[in-house]
């Protein structure tokens, strides 16, 4: 079960990167950087702390109030719109259970 989670993982991010490098062409990074393309391969459900996260990301743009990790960055494209993305990493018993990214 572990190794299909970190399968899961291991997609979400790849695909997270394949669309960031999609419009690498179009847009610039302005603020915070993108999560790490490499990310995956230091992550695992049910063995990364949140203090592994902080050491790979830094301090979290924010705490929620249930442990988990938030953070956000944003591009500018040239159209002029902005494209912000937040990745959450969850955490159960101290170890990381999930990570969620959104696009808007």
């Amino acid at each position: 079960m572990t190794r299909v989670r970190n399968t899961l993982l291991a997609c979400l991010l790849a695909a997270c990167v394949a669309l960031a490098a999609c419009d690498r062409s179009v847009a610039r990074e302005i603020e915070h950087p993108r999560i790490p393309r490499d990310l995956h391969s230091h992550l695992e459900l049910g063995t990364t702390t949140p203090a592994d996260v902080e050491h790979l990301l830094g301090v979290p743009d924010q705490r929620a109030e249930d442990g988990a990790l938030v953070y956000e960055s944003e591009r500018k494209l040239q159209s002029g719109k902005v494209d912000h993305q937040t990745t959450t990493f969850r955490f159960e018993g101290g170890v990381l259970s999930k990570v969620c990214q959104s696009r808007f």
